[in-house]
């Protein structure tokens, strides 16, 4: 059944590698947890053609790892286009140009509740149904907190212009200043 499965060992990651395409998504780490009881963690690196390519992703991964780990609101399952994310927040972080951009004062000051369903409003492809499903609220006190991130920080997410910014300004916050 898994014949045409490789694993080995890279450093301190365990490489799964197939040719077909793995029936593997976000609920894999769970499943996983459920059965070693250790947190894990699963990153799709996509297809790798040459050794090159493969260095260059891990050492991303080795980069980022720590940022992905140190995100109380991170997924367990990634991907590359994660992994591009944690970079650019990493880029953010280690740059005081970056950090001269955004106003951490105003979202220190701010209720964690409303970063956290912001960042939930992006990630649910802003849409207000299933945000406010995930996070248990009722539809209306969502859009309340929506109104009121745009109050605070002048920035309407459901604008994608100022919910890029919120996702890495609020990200970044949350990893290097929380």
């Amino acid at each position: 059944m898994y014949e045409d499965i490789s694993i080995f060992e890279h450093k301190r990651y365990f490489i799964v590698n197939s040719k077909n395409k793995l029936d593997i998504d976000e609920s894999t780490p769970e499943i996983i947890e459920s059965e070693t009881y250790r947190n894990t963690y699963i990153a799709y690196i996509g297809k790798i053609d040459n050794l090159e390519t493969f260095n260059n992703r891990i050492s991303i991964l080795d980069e980022v790892f720590p940022l992905i780990i140190n995100d109380t609101y991170s997924k367990k399952f990634l991907d590359l286009h994660d992994l591009t994310i944690y970079k650019i927040i990493n880029l953010i972080g280690n740059e005081n140009f970056y950090n001269n951009l955004i106003d951490f004062e105003s979202i220190k000051n701010m209720d964690e509740n409303l970063l956290y369903t912001g960042i939930n409003f992006i990630e649910n492809d802003f849409n207000i149904t299933k945000t406010s499903n995930s996070l248990f609220l009722h539809r209306n006190t969502l859009i309340y907190r929506l109104e009121k991130i745009k109050e605070i920080l002048n920035l309407d997410l459901k604008n994608f212009r100022d919910s890029f910014v919120f996702y890495l300004s609020i990200k970044s916050y949350l990893t290097y200043h929380l």
